[in-house]
């Protein structure tokens, strides 16, 4: 999973995300080099262009931007609960549950959720994906 740097910086400038943050946000992520440790070999360094530093504390935070800026672009309706619509979307970190009245509801959002994480550079883990059906 990759974020793509340019679509996270452009989409909080849209929001009301003040342009001093994102442009720290962007020098922090910008020129970021990493070396790989295995047992005591540690290798050559290497430039990480794409992507947001693993470990950084503000990764997380871009994260979860992004993942609300995507799920604001895909046009599901994030307002009352399953009771009075026929989808409901929840997401906690990189985790996300949809949640429909009919299986074709829930296949909507789906795809329109998949649409707008792969703009971001995103993709859905199909291993990790699981559905339940109840009745």
């Amino acid at each position: 999973m990759t974020l793509w740097r340019k679509e996270i910086w452009s989409a909080m400038h849209k929001p009301v995300s003040p342009k001093k943050l994102v442009i720290l946000c962007r020098i922090l992520n910008n020129e970021v080099y990493a070396k790989v440790k295995i047992g005591e070999h540690l290798s050559s360094e290497f430039n990480i262009n794409k992507g947001l530093r693993q470990g950084d504390a503000i990764a997380p935070l871009l994260f979860n931007i992004s993942i609300g800026i995507t799920i604001r672009r895909s046009k599901v309706e994030t307002w009352g609960t399953i009771f009075d619509k026929c989808s409901q979307i929840m997401a906690f970190a990189d985790d996300v549950v949809i949640m429909g009245r009919r299986l074709q509801d829930v296949e909507d959002v789906f795809m329109s959720l998949v649409e707008q994480t792969n703009k971001m550079g995103l993709e859905v883990n199909e291993r990790r994906t699981k559905f339940l059906i109840v009745s």
